[in-house]
């Protein structure tokens, strides 16, 4: 091993696989200032701008998302094996030490590079279900860094697991030392309810909130003050909804101060994957879980549960072609907007699911597995 030891970062496709691995990239850093770090991701302007804006050091690679069905298997193969010669070959020009597999398509090549040029592949699982991709990745790693206690039969035995949690970044996992909730400290302020649609941006989530938050209208204008996580893509329809339901609504397409947003949510409306659970968690902020489909099936609304069991989270499941979803999420929505006392309890259980530590847990695990101390 030499000296400044090389550790590659492959992921991407959303930024609940980034945004972890920027968490992971600054605890390794505390532990090791002498350490290089490279993110392996996808040439999109979503990556490209995130890790641009962090300072990182990252190479774009080719890669697919997992196909829907068998007419896309052979443009999948070619990307792939493309994207896994160039990290082959970045992986053994580098002497890389190590590579982390952040999840999503985007690690696929990396991942697979590493394994086939024996360079150890550790996983970071967030979900209470694995995805295909860990599932597929699972066998060949040297560990897996999980969120949930509920993963652990769904992966290969033989594979040591170590729950870490998701990291989060810190000033985000800072906000889990506050005492009070934002109303305990301000009783005299509006409250804030935090609709946090994916920063891609997604209809159904920015199209159906509106019209729930319509049938609340006359509580929340008095005593609210509604922030919209739109993406860029829905930016525009979703501030129109609004506009036309008389909401007195904050639009933004993506929240930059994720931190001090969060420190001030009473309330938050928000999709299930394990990155953005973490944060919530660490913020204790009381939620309404609106599980996402368009991921792995059933993944997202498996976290949810976990998170409704413990009283964290309300849940909310949208069925395609049903009426009236919007009057069923209000009713599910009113009680969190009208009792204090049950957002009380639910920041409280919320809290109760945070790692703050993540990052540094599993930066020690990284430098376990490079001969570190």
């Amino acid at each position: 091993m030499s000296a400044s030891p090389h550790v590659v970062l492959a992921g991407g496709g959303t930024a609940g696989h980034l945004f972890p691995g920027l968490a992971l990239a600054h605890a390794l850093r505390e532990r090791h200032p002498e350490i290089k770090i490279t993110f392996a991701t996808v040439d999109r302007e979503f990556e490209r701008e995130i890790l641009t804006n962090a300072n990182e050091t990252f190479v774009t690679v080719p890669a697919e998302p997992l196909p829907q069905g068998p007419a896309r298997m052979l443009w999948l193969l070619t990307r792939n094996w493309s994207g896994y010669a160039e990290t082959s070959k970045l992986l053994t020009e580098q002497e890389v030490s190590l590579v982390v597999g952040l999840g999503g398509y985007a690690s696929i090549p990396t991942a697979r590079a590493a394994i086939r040029n024996r360079i150890p592949l550790i996983l970071m699982e967030p979900n209470v279900v694995p995805d295909t991709v860990t599932r597929w990745l699972a066998p060949a790693a040297k560990a897996i860094a999980v969120a949930f206690r509920e993963v652990q039969p769904l992966l290969p035995a033989e594979v040591p697991l170590h729950l870490t949690g998701t990291p989060v970044r810190r000033a985000i996992a800072s906000l889990a030392n506050t005492e009070q909730t934002p109303e305990e400290e301000h009783p005299d302020r509006k409250k804030a309810l935090l609709v946090l649609g994916g920063v891609q941006g997604e209809e159904e989530f920015n199209q159906t909130v509106p019209y729930a938050l319509y049938r609340l209208r006359k509580q929340l204008n008095e005593g609210w003050h509604i922030l919209h996580q739109s993406g860029y893509d829905q930016l525009e329809a979703t501030r129109t909804l609004y506009r036309k339901f008389d909401l007195h609504v904050t639009v933004m397409p993506v929240i930059k101060d994720v931190a001090s947003i969060l420190k001030q949510g009473d309330v938050a409306i928000a999709r299930a994957g394990g990155s953005v659970l973490a944060e919530l968690a660490c913020a204790g902020v009381p939620s309404l879980l609106l599980p996402s489909h368009r991921i792995d099936e059933e993944t997202q609304l498996k976290n949810a549960k976990v998170f409704q069991a413990t009283g964290a989270a309300e849940l909310f499941e949208f069925e395609a072609g049903k009426e009236h979803q919007d009057h069923a999420m209000a009713l599910k929505l009113a009680d969190l907007i009208s009792n204090q006392g049950v957002r009380l309890s639910m920041h409280q259980k919320m809290r109760s699911l945070a790692f703050p530590q993540a990052d540094r847990q599993f930066a020690a695990l990284v430098s376990n597995h490079l001969n570190l101390t």
